[in-house]
């Protein structure tokens, strides 16, 4: 190796060390977090409401946004969000400036009680990745209860972090500005409750004016205490505080919690779309123990960090593997030691390049390279074998079959692009450095000498040719006898689009019908929470209840008991109203039925009327209703005659009852503080009525009347919040379908829905997960199937004749039919991964047609000249295929973490390497024997 080689490669070393640092790391291509939700509040306004003045418009100019898979709204009672999920290769941020650009055009039309739009790079639908409590209850006079932790106390402790989302902190409250006036006081001065609304707003503003120097002044007239309000002016002679009392207090609390039975705060933290899982979890954790007391009940970064620490530990010794079985079989040291340099250095200037690139790091990237490790390995053996001017020409063509075959991936759907991204770059990254490696160090090698070595005698070779000729039948009928049932196996194989990070804790929630309290689900679940108390297996668990639902999170110290104690969860929510729902729950081990219908109470009914259907066809129990609920209203009915006689519209009607039933919030202060306190005016004299009393509330119009005398009141049910599914009313029902196939399930469902009349107006939509996975499974046959023709066409190029390739790829088929026939039969679904390991399979193969054939160009080889030829090249072949076995063992064992991935790769390729050098030599059946011999 010359000194200008030496000066390259240590150049290259260099440069490789550097951009080692501070890699960013994660699990697996995650398209569900490109989501983007937006949220907005309407005071005063029902479902209906909101989703004509709000959501409608908004959904008109999403329809028409470039980049967008689909789309989700949820109107509810004075608010509504909207959540976007993005293509696969759509970008997060511009389709986060484009949204904000339409709400910015569409919001100057929303009424002036709309408040400003929430937008956010995650949806309220995802998990949190990190769960704690931010300190334990004590009794220790020194130390501050929980309950005095609130939303902006934990944002003012992770100030700094990106990547934040959203914070929610169960069982704390608010803080409001009570004014409680006296309204004979306001009356004598001609104002209301909406006037000192306003004379507060005016007093506690901050603007900005432009100087003639380009800068700016900023006027602060925010109020900075309750002094403040206290002195406000109502008029020349009365101060605020002459007629109301004001007061700071906490505002109800939105949710209760549970830590192992006791009440506790815990707060969930959810990630923008756009972090990095591993990076952000890392910067909460220090956070929270620096917290004294806190607890972490869940860090999603850490069980991540754990996958990949496995799977780093069995790469190295998978490649400790392969360089001591290298070393073993060469048995020559100085030889040997540029084949094992070759690894560290292609797969470190891979990780390099994709650090440097600000590519993520994931476990397909992993799996990648190690699949690369055996080419590598095969590409230095072949040129020790062969020499360097020898093999030059295998080697370039090697890379080149290998580039050639992933080029049909260019032209792949979104989503399987998405995934394959990572595994291309990766792939061709290695093996170029690896063959550039090749060139620098181990341009000097001739090979080793084949004479008397690797020759076989004349007469050996005939006597092989003669028995090759004399089985040649039974070789076919064996041929077939295999081919047949692979063929058969091949049907029923399994598609997984992703893999389920190992979790050892259980998710689920409990949603109950509409009207349900907090408190008296706490009640209904009590004894549900003594039963995870008496759980051997489990840590601790914690419960939230909120409104219509409660959430269960269980830490499990022996992750063997999950099943069981999912079976026993199941058992026990049997006799209690809610709909159990564990969310943890793969998607594809779940089916989702979607019902469209314009009209609610037809949409209602039929997705009552089609759940009980198939609760009845599918024998299933555990189905669940999505957002299918009623909401108990005292309904008020105006005459407009008798609003005509009294002066009372029912907008004022409206305005009074809202006023006097719950005092609604008329503006913000923020002093400064990090706290957001909400201003609620109400009148002094008003007190807590009973539903009972409500009719005989007075409302000033002409006259004082009752409300019992200007409206006709009703109890009844209404229907709740109104979901949409790409701007269509909808809704949805789902039920397990752990341990079935997709397949069988999709035409059931069919079946089912071909003998249920629908009637006109309700349109369903379902089996969308399993349409994406059948198509992604076709489609990575097609691609498969080109690469195939690809490759045919350049080893016609190489070999300017056609037999030669044809036996080639008969011989890359056959291990394909062969290898997915052995993976069913080992029950290992089909994935990404597993394809890409059998495009590298036809790599492989085709190296070793190209070994064993390279001299035979324009040339039909005769039998004994092709045996003669595989008996030279048996050693190089032999040589790599066990050192790529040999780096492929350490991946059975792999733990549950990565098990499902590594050892679907293992499987693949190592059965393919057998295979293929078996389908070599099986091959030769099909060549002519020497006549002139």
């Amino acid at each position: 190796m010359g000194n200008r080689n030496i000066f390259l490669l240590l150049i290259f070393c260099l440069l490789i060390c550097h951009f080692l640092k501070d890699l960013q790391f994660s699990y697996y291509p995650d398209s569900s977090k490109k989501v983007i939700s937006v949220k907005i509040e309407m005071e005063g306004a029902g479902p209906e409401e909101i989703e004509n003045l709000l959501c409608n418009p908004l959904e008109e100019e999403i329809l028409m946004m470039p980049g967008i898979s689909h789309f989700y709204s949820r109107s509810g009672w004075e608010e509504t969000e909207i959540t976007l999920f993005l293509d696969e290769l759509s970008d997060l941020n511009n389709c986060y400036l484009d949204l904000r650009a339409i709400i910015e055009r569409k919001s100057a039309f929303f009424p002036p009680s709309a408040g400003k739009a929430v937008i956010r790079k995650s949806s309220s639908l995802n998990s949190p990745v990190f769960i704690f409590v931010p300190r334990l209850m004590s009794d220790k006079k020194n130390m501050t209860p929980t309950e005095s932790w609130t939303e902006e106390r934990i944002r003012s402790e992770l100030k700094g972090i990106s990547g934040i989302s959203q914070i929610h902190l169960s069982s704390s409250s608010g803080q409001d500005i009570n004014i409680e006036f006296e309204e004979d006081m306001l009356s004598s001065i001609q104002q209301n409750a909406l006037d000192l609304a306003g004379i507060i707003h005016q007093h506690n503003s901050i603007s900005a004016l432009s100087l003639d120097d380009s800068s700016e002044l900023v006027l602060d007239q925010r109020l900075k205490s309750i002094s403040d309000f206290e002195t406000l002016a109502l008029s020349p002679a009365l101060e605020l505080s002459e007629t109301a009392d004001i007061n700071i207090e906490s505002s109800a609390v939105k949710s209760l919690s549970r830590l192992n039975g006791r009440r506790q705060s815990i707060s969930w933290i959810y990630e923008s779309g756009d972090a990095n899982t591993i990076d952000l979890c890392r910067k909460l954790r220090t956070a929270a123990e620096k917290i004294p007391g806190s607890l972490i009940l869940y860090d999603r970064g850490e069980l991540i960090e754990e996958a990949l620490k496995e799977l780093f530990q069995i790469l190295c010794l998978s490649l400790t593997a392969v360089i001591l079985i290298t070393l073993l079989i060469l048995k020559n040291f100085k030889a040997a030691l540029p084949v094992c340099l070759n690894i560290p250095f292609s797969i470190g200037g891979t990780v390099a390049i994709f650090n440097m690139l600000s590519w993520e790091i994931n476990i397909l990237v992993l799996s990648s390279l190690a699949l690369c490790s055996g080419m590598i390995i095969d590409c230095g053996i072949i040129v020790l074998e062969q020499g360097f001017e020898k093999s030059k020409r295998a080697l370039w063509s090697s890379l080149v079959s290998t580039l050639i075959a992933l080029t049909p991936f260019l032209f792949a759907s979104p989503g399987l692009k998405f995934l394959c991204t990572p595994l291309i770059r990766a792939l061709c990254i290695c093996l170029t450095l690896s063959v550039l490696f090749i060139v620098l160090t181990m341009k000097q090698y001739n090979g080793r000498s084949l004479q008397g070595e690797l020759s076989v005698r004349r007469q050996q070779i005939n006597r092989i040719a003669g028995s090759y000729t004399k089985y040649k039948k039974y070789a076919v009928l064996v041929l077939i006898l295999i081919t047949i049932p692979s063929l058969l196996l091949m049907k029923n194989l399994n598609y997984s689009q992703d893999f389920k990070l190992i979790n050892d804790s259980i998710r689920f929630s409990v949603e109950f019908p509409a009207g349900s309290s907090k408190e008296w689900i706490e009640i209904q679940l009590m004894d549900m929470e003594e039963s995870l108390g008496e759980i051997n297996a489990a840590e601790y668990y914690s419960s939230e209840y909120k409104d219509e639902k409660a959430g269960f999170h269980i830490k499990l110290s022996d992750i063997s008991m999950k099943d069981e104690l999912e079976e026993s969860i199941k058992t026990q929510m049997m006799s209690l109203p809610g709909f159990l729902y564990f969310d943890d729950r793969p998607a594809g081990d779940s089916y989702h039925i979607r019902i469209l219908a314009h009209m609610r109470p037809l949409l209602y009914s039929e997705t009552e009327k089609l759940a009980q259907f198939f609760q009845r066809t599918m024998n299933e129990q555990n189905l669940t209703l999505h957002y299918k609920k009623q909401q108990p209203l005292l309904c008020v009915q105006t005459d407009n005659n008798i609003c005509m006689a009294t002066g009372i519209s029912p907008l004022i009607t409206a305005r009074s009852l809202g006023k006097k039933l719950s005092p609604p919030v008329l503006g913000k202060w923020v002093p400064g503080d990090g706290i957001i306190y909400d201003i609620r005016i109400f009148n002094k004299e008003a007190n807590e009525l009973e539903t009972s009393e409500i009719g005989k509330l007075k409302i000033e119009g002409k006259g004082s009347y009752a409300l019992e005398d200007l409206a006709v009141l009703s109890n009844r049910e209404d229907y709740g919040p109104i979901e949409h599914f790409n701007s269509q009313r909808s809704t949805s029902f789902s039920f397990s379908t752990e341990g079935l196939g997709g397949k069988q399930i999709h035409k059931t469902i069919n079946r089912a829905l071909n003998d249920y009349n629908l009637p006109e107006g309700v349109r369903v939509i379902h089996g969308e997960e399993y349409r994406i996975r059948r198509n992604n499974i076709r489609e990575l046959i097609k691609l498969l199937t080109a690469s195939i023709l690809l490759l045919f066409i350049l080893l016609i190029f190489i070999f300017e004749s056609p037999f030669l390739p044809l036996c080639l790829m008969g011989q890359i088929i056959l291990c394909h039919i062969f290898t997915l026939g052995f993976l069913r039969l080992l029950k290992v679904n089909l994935s990404v991964p597993v394809f890409f390991a059998l495009i590298l399979n036809t790599g492989l193969s085709i190296n070793n047609g190209l070994i064993v054939f390279s001299r035979f160009r324009k040339k039909r080889p005769s039998l004994e000249e092709a045996l003669n030829s595989l008996l030279q090249c048996r050693s190089t072949i032999v040589t790599a295929a066990l050192t790529t076995l040999t780096g492929f063992i350490p991946f059975l064992g792999a733990g549950e973490s990565s098990a499902e991935l590594l050892k679907a790769l293992s499987l693949t390729v190592g059965s393919a390497v057998i295979i293929s050098i078996l389908l070599l030599v099986g091959s030769l059946f099909i060549f002519k024997p020497d006549k002139s011999s």
